[in-house]
C-alpha cells in the first residue's frame, strides 16, 4: 500500500456518510432551514414589506356600488319617531333608505349576512341589530331576481345621539361566501366595498 493512500480512502468514506445521513432526512427539514434562511435574510434588510391595504372608495348618495351578486345605492337617511312613540320618550330611529337589487337566480332576505345585514354606520359599532323593511312596512323585505328594491334599515338609537343635519357615514359590504366544512350554512366573509357619506334629515313621525 502506497504511502498517502489511507488519508484518501478515509475522506471518500466521510463524505459518502454525509451523503448517506442527508438521504435520510426528511424533506420538510430542508424546507425549514429553507424558509429561517430566507427569513433571516429579509431581517436583515428590514423585513418583509406589507402589503398595501386596497383603497375602499367614497361614492355620492344616488351612485351605485356592484357587487357580483347584488347592487346597492344609498338613497338618503334620517331621522323618525315610530307612529306610537311618546314624546318625551327616550329613543328614536335612524334610518338609511337602500335600492338594492338581487343579481343572484334565487330570491334572498334583505336581513341576511350575505346581503344588507352587514351594512354599517361608521364609528358606531355598538348599534342594535336593525330592522330591514320596505318603506311603511313591518314584514322583513325579501329581494326578487332583478327586480330593484328600496330596503329602509332602521335602528333604534338615544334620542340625543344623532341630530338633522349631522353626516353619518355608511359601510356598504363586500361579502364573499366560505363554505365550512363542520357546518352546511354559509360563512361569510364581510369586508368595506364603499363608503357614503348622507346629511340626516329629520322626517318627524312615520304614518
Amino acid at each position: 500500500m502506497r504511502e498517502g493512500e489511507q488519508p484518501i480512502r478515509r475522506v471518500r468514506r466521510g463524505a459518502r456518510s454525509v451523503r448517506t445521513a442527508a438521504s435520510k432526512l426528511p424533506m420538510k427539514w430542508f424546507a425549514l432551514a429553507g424558509t429561517a434562511l430566507f427569513l433571516a435574510a429579509t431581517a436583515a434588510f428590514g423585513g418583509l414589506a406589507e402589503a398595501p391595504a386596497a383603497d375602499v372608495p367614497t361614492i355620492a348618495v344616488g351612485e351605485t356600488f356592484e357587487r357580483p351578486d347584488l347592487t346597492l345605492t344609498v338613497e338618503g337617511a334620517g331621522l323618525s319617531d315610530s307612529a306610537w312613540a311618546e314624546p318625551d320618550d327616550p329613543e328614536r330611529q335612524l334610518f338609511v333608505d337602500v335600492a338594492a337589487t338581487n343579481l343572484d337566480a334565487a330570491y334572498i332576505t334583505s336581513s341576511s349576512d350575505g346581503a344588507l345585514r352587514p351594512v354599517a354606520i361608521e364609528g358606531h359599532d355598538d348599534l342594535t341589530f336593525p330592522r330591514m323593511t320596505r318603506p311603511g312596512e313591518s314584514r322583513t323585505a325579501i329581494l326578487q331576481p332583478l327586480v330593484p328594491t328600496t330596503v329602509r334599515i332602521t335602528w333604534e338609537v338615544p334620542r340625543e345621539a344623532f341630530k338633522a343635519g349631522d353626516t353619518i357615514r355608511i359601510m356598504l359590504p363586500n361579502a364573499a361566501p366560505r363554505q365550512m366544512f363542520t357546518q352546511s350554512a354559509t360563512v361569510w366573509d364581510i369586508t368595506p366595498g364603499a363608503y357614503v357619506d348622507v346629511v340626516l334629515q329629520d322626517i318627524g313621525p312615520e304614518e
